[in-house]
C-alpha cells in the first residue's frame, strides 16, 4: 500500500506544494489508486501534478 499527502493545512514556504485547510491523499494498493480529498478546491490536483500521481 502506498499513501501519498497531497495537501493539508500546512507547507513549507521552500516547498513547490500548495497548502489549504483539508486533507488530501492519494492511495494506491494492488491495481487500485483512489484519491480521498477533504478540501474545498482543487489544490490536490495540482499538487498531485507536481508530485506525479496522476
Amino acid at each position: 500500500m502506498k499513501l501519498n499527502i497531497l495537501t493539508e493545512n500546512s507547507a513549507k514556504r521552500d516547498s513547490h506544494l500548495l497548502a489549504e485547510h483539508g486533507l488530501s491523499i492519494y492511495i494506491e494498493c494492488d491495481n487500485l489508486k483512489l484519491i480521498f480529498d477533504t478540501g474545498d478546491t482543487d489544490i490536490y490536483l495540482k499538487n498531485a501534478e507536481k508530485t506525479g500521481n496522476i
